[in-house]
Parts: C-alpha cells; sequence; structure tokens
C-alpha cells in the first residue's frame, strides 16, 4: 500500500480569476503524472499535473473560474504510485472591507445634537 501523498496550494487563500499553483509531493517517483480533479471547483473533471524540479512532486498553475462562490474547496489530487490526499484552497469574495476612507464612523453622542458622524 503507497504511503500518503502531501499537498499544498500557493496561495491558500484566492479571489476569483486569481492564478494558484497546486503542488504534490508523492511518495515514490514513477514515470506518469500526478492528477487533480478539479470538478468540485468548476474546474475540469481531471487534470494533469506536471513534474516539478524535485523528484516525487508535481504541480498545475489553474486560474479560480471568475463566478466560483466564496468558501474553502477540497481537491483530490492522485500520485502515479497509487497514494492520494486532497489540496484545499479557501476562496474570499473580491468585496471586502472598504480601505479607502469611505464610510460613515459613529464617534459618540453629543449632547442636545444626538449621534454625531466622524
Amino acid at each position: 500500500v503507497p504511503a500518503d501523498a502531501t499537498a499544498r496550494t500557493s496561495p491558500p487563500v484566492a479571489v476569483p480569476g486569481q492564478t494558484v499553483v497546486f503542488h504534490v509531493e508523492c511518495e515514490t517517483m514513477t514515470a506518469g503524472s500526478a492528477s487533480l480533479f478539479g470538478a468540485a471547483l468548476g474546474l475540469p473533471a481531471r487534470m494533469r499535473m506536471t513534474p516539478a524540479p524535485r523528484d516525487g512532486t508535481f504541480q498545475v498553475e489553474v486560474s479560480v473560474p471568475p463566478g466560483t462562490l466564496p468558501g474553502h474547496y477540497e481537491l483530490s489530487v492522485e500520485c502515479p504510485d497509487g497514494s492520494s490526499t486532497v489540496a484545499g484552497l479557501t476562496v474570499v469574495s473580491r468585496s471586502g472591507p472598504r480601505t479607502d476612507g469611505g464610510g460613515l464612523t459613529l464617534v459618540g453622542r453629543q449632547p442636545d445634537r444626538g449621534w454625531a458622524g466622524g
């Protein structure tokens, strides 16, 4: 029985449209290619991973589909030696808290005037 493989995603958090790289380190280096099963993320069902510079490692670069909803996705990865693992990716929304100084900040209640905004 083959030992478990180890996977990582770079970066581990992405927005729709962003490029991410899935990496897997297999227990043994054998002929062939590892596979990433991408259907959970709206990618092709089975994608071939190419050998990376290090023996026993494979990778595939993908773009997170534009309509992907925020959440945590787990994609299965299978090595040519029969070992397998799961690669996780958290997708976040492009919109988030405003960082441009816009909006209203309540600073406290002023006597005879109610609440004041900042």
